[in-house]
């Protein structure tokens, strides 16, 4: 906000996202806050980060793709490889495609004679099934921390100074970027719709306001919701991260604002990752968006599946020798309660009026007579 307590432009709760105020109006369609729906907005990430519901997606097309050239680590002259690339389901696609590349330890350079001896094979022509022939690293979870993809090197490979690190999301996004789209369908990917370089996230959408609607404390304080907390520490931790880049701190600060960013941003999403959980000054854990949907008390079954229906009663069902197979028995006070409209025939008179002397109080009884000019009447309040 700025001096005069309005929305900052480029900030948080910017008026083109839309408005939870009364006496303002949003910026992109114009309309008061109870007919705006909400724009979203966006963050440009300073650095690539990892999309918590797609971290082990990523370690699985890792595994299948060479580290150096981003070509498969199978033969395409491989019987095994046609076979799984003819299969029609791209689920089915792709785990066979894992089974057959995850075994691989080298990037192959070809099955054909035109690459035969060992010099071009250490120089790393690229040859007709386009292998480089370089030793491939193995990728394993970060048992502590399920936001981290762990490298590990042979020891013969004295080209790597650091034989066991993680693998930064900016590296993991350069990888995928070099896959080609024909690699990319043997993947399971269709290519002109998804890529596997569209699961690391370059830019973060920022839910508008009437998402995340601030409350109003008294007259000059608001509470924020969580959601808009969360974005306003993934913002400063974003700014910090451009500076520390454009005035060249050293790695290894730039290294913990970035991890520091990518919490941020996976708890955004999902605070349950680990047991380390994004807390409020007060302590309580941060409701993050997958909180918001999952669950009894999510947007789901909470709001759009639960309803209150008229006619209609919970009771415990239980075996009795005094019931017939067909029926079903039901306490007292809900049988009182539970009406059924029945229409007044010359047949069942006699049965109705007697229900209409016992009244709504006793069982079986009437709770109302409905005239044939619509008017109700209510017999709790007749003699």
């Amino acid at each position: 906000m700025d001096q005069d307590g309005n929305p900052i432009r480029g900030g948080i709760n910017d008026l083109r996202m839309g408005t939870v105020d009364k006496n303002q109006n949003c910026e992109t369609c114009k309309s008061n806050f109870t007919d705006c729906p909400g724009h979203p907005g966006y963050i440009e990430l300073a650095k690539p980060m990892y999309h918590i519901g797609f971290i082990e997606e990523c370690r699985k097309i890792l595994k299948c793709v060479c580290f150096n050239c981003s070509k498969l680590l199978i033969d395409e002259n491989d019987s095994k490889y046609k076979a799984a690339r003819n299969t029609k389901n791209p689920k089915k696609r792709q785990n066979l495609m894992y089974k057959l590349c995850s075994t691989q330890k080298t990037c192959r350079i070809s099955s054909s004679d035109d690459v035969t001896d060992s010099t071009s094979m250490q120089s790393g022509k690229i040859a007709s099934h386009g292998g480089c022939g370089q030793d491939q690293p193995k990728y394993k979870k970060d048992s502590k921390d399920p936001l981290k993809i762990m490298m590990e090197f042979k020891e013969s490979q004295e080209d790597v100074p650091d034989k066991n690190r993680a693998l930064a999301a900016e590296e993991c996004l350069k990888i995928f970027k070099k896959i080609s789209s024909d690699d990319c369908e043997a993947l399971g990917f269709d290519p002109l719709r998804t890529r596997p370089d569209w699961m690391i996230l370059t830019v973060l959408l920022v839910c508008p306001p009437p998402v995340r609607p601030s409350v109003s404390v008294d007259a000059s304080l608001r509470s924020e919701d969580d959601l808009t907390f969360q974005y306003i520490q993934i913002l400063k931790a974003n700014v910090q991260l451009k500076n520390q880049e454009s005035k060249g701190a050293p790695g290894h600060l730039i290294n913990d604002t970035a991890y520091l960013l990518q919490f941020y941003v996976a708890t955004l999403m999902n605070n349950e990752i680990s047991t380390a959980t994004n807390q409020q000054r007060s302590g309580r854990p941060i409701k993050a968006i997958s909180a918001r949907l999952k669950g009894k008390e999510g947007r789901l079954r909470g709001n759009l599946m639960g309803k209150r229906v008229d006619f209609s009663a919970r009771t415990v069902i239980t075996p009795d020798p005094n019931l017939s197979l067909d029926e079903l028995g039901v306490p007292l006070s809900i049988a009182i309660n539970m009406t059924f409209p029945e229409v007044v025939t010359p047949l069942n008179i006699d049965y109705l009026r007697k229900l209409i002397e016992n009244g709504p109080t006793e069982w079986p009884g009437a709770k109302y007579i409905v005239r044939d000019d619509g008017i109700r009447i209510d017999l709790r309040y007749l003699k």
